[in-house]
């Protein structure tokens, strides 16, 4: 509490400084937020390239007031004044997505910054997935090619969106009709590389049953049945107990009913839907979010229990109510990536 009086000196002995409001800004904030806020708007009044004042305002309009329009305002304007700093990024990146922009502008503000989003995970990971979801393939395969993702307390699906890069660079090549070049990108999505930093127990995983089911319709596709029925027949072994989203099976429903197998793929679509239908909350208390993250919402719980609600209604053919359930997913998380590619 003496430090708060020595600041308060340090004021009228040093009229024309902005740092004493600053420091006595961060001195407040744990105890007394809105006090600390009017330090950090009184230090940007006197210095308005006090970054570290404008990103204190941020994370105060983020987590405090919740006030994600102002938040963000406050972070683009530190990273106008210090591009440099990749945390700023980090952040504003986290607020943007919280208050649902458009995934459009977050991947603009990560890849004219690259240089420093590249610097620290979260900003660098982000710019693949955001770049993923506007569908700008090559640029985001160079960097899962060249950059190196460092494993971090918090990281656990990042060879996940390895793979999504993958199958949805691959779907884009088979719609241009590049069937090899589809094949190829989805038997790289099997591949560990090591600048991505995965912590590797088994090579396999849920998501594979999603590879294999796209390199059977490729392979369809160029009228291989043999390959294409080994491919599906992969997707329709899938074990469900090993590490990944449970969400998968309904790629592998598709593989059975590729096989012939409808009653099996019904049973696993209708078990979706009830699975989903349990997983809706009406509150959550976090008692734990993961370093870089602020740990799940209620809105990021429903958005994937009607997701997989989804995925099962449209395995049933029932295109009209899962497309309902899609956009309600959309509606909760603007950024989900399937809702979204599958909306298309």
């Amino acid at each position: 509490l003496e430090t708060i009086d020595i600041l308060q000196k340090a004021k009228t002995l040093c009229p024309e400084s902005s740092q004493p409001y600053y420091y006595l800004g961060n001195l407040l904030y744990n105890i007394q937020p809105d006090n600390a806020m009017k330090e950090w708007e009184k230090c940007i009044e006197m210095n308005p390239s006090h970054d570290l004042a404008w990103r204190n305002l941020g994370w105060a309009h983020w987590l405090h007031t919740k006030n994600y329009p102002e938040s963000a305002r406050c972070y683009k304007k530190a990273i106008e004044i210090n591009p440099n700093a990749p945390l700023y990024l980090e952040e504003c990146d986290q607020v943007l997505e919280a208050m649902g922009a458009p995934v459009a502008e977050r991947y603009e503000i990560l890849k004219s910054h690259h240089a420093t989003a590249e610097r620290r995970y979260h900003p660098l990971s982000q710019e693949v997935v955001t770049g993923t979801f506007v569908g700008d393939y090559d640029y985001v395969l160079d960097l899962l090619d060249r950059c190196y993702f460092p494993t971090r307390e918090g990281v656990a699906n990042f060879h996940d969106n390895f793979v999504d890069a993958l199958v949805l660079a691959g779907q884009k090549k088979v719609k241009d009709g590049d069937i090899e070049g589809a094949i190829a990108l989805y038997m790289k999505a099997f591949t560990y590389p090591e600048n991505h930093q995965v912590f590797l127990v088994d090579e396999r995983a849920t998501h594979d049953a999603q590879i294999h089911y796209y390199l059977g319709e490729a392979y369809e596709k160029l009228g291989k049945m043999t390959e294409a029925n080994a491919w599906y027949q992969k997707a329709a072994d899938q074990d469900f107990n090993l590490k990944g989203s449970k969400d998968f099976r309904y790629w592998t429903g598709l593989a059975l009913k590729k096989l012939g197998r409808k009653a099996e793929a019904k049973k696993i679509f209708k078990q979706m839907i009830k699975e989903g239908k349990s997983r809706i909350v009406t509150q959550y208390v976090n008692f734990y979010g993961a370093e870089g993250t602020t740990g799940s919402t209620v809105d990021q719980i429903n958005s994937g229990a009607y997701f997989t609600q989804a995925l099962g209604h449209k395995g049933l053919g029932h295109h009209w109510r899962g497309n309902r359930l899609l956009k309600k997913v959309q509606s909760l998380k603007p950024d989900h990536l399937y809702a979204n590619e599958l909306l298309k």
